[in-house]
């Protein structure tokens, strides 16, 4: 499918990205890369950050880890995931790698529960 746009989560904010676009090399934080096809037809992937380069022909390579379409997601998962990984934050201790790691998973959740509209 031929696309028209995507719109990507930037470290400085979300920007979209078409043809004629100034090249640019933007670190993503998690969020939402949204593809917007000819067609009219959208999809959305939540990506956990990563790298976006467009190149002086307007070609765009966009470099992450996983990419999930957000479809694919069950909101009670999303939910009690938060939860589990919330306690776990909170329970380690200060300064130790199982407390960082538990961050990392709190912040990726809250911005999938944010993406998905969920309140939590």
């Amino acid at each position: 499918m031929a696309v028209d746009k995507v719109v990507v989560p930037g470290e400085s904010g979300e920007y979209g990205i078409t043809v004629g676009h100034s090249p640019i090399i933007s670190q993503l934080q998690p969020g939402v890369v949204t593809v917007f096809h000819l067609s009219g037809e959208s999809v959305k992937y939540f990506i956990p950050g990563g790298f976006a380069i467009t190149h002086a022909n307007s070609v765009t390579d966009i470099s992450v880890p996983e990419a999930v379409n957000l479809a694919d997601f069950e909101e009670s998962t999303v939910k009690s995931s938060l939860s589990e990984a919330t306690q776990a934050a909170s329970s380690a201790p200060e300064g130790s790698i199982a407390k960082a790691q538990a961050q990392i998973e709190v912040n990726t959740l809250s911005a999938i529960a944010r993406a998905l509209n969920i309140l939590v």
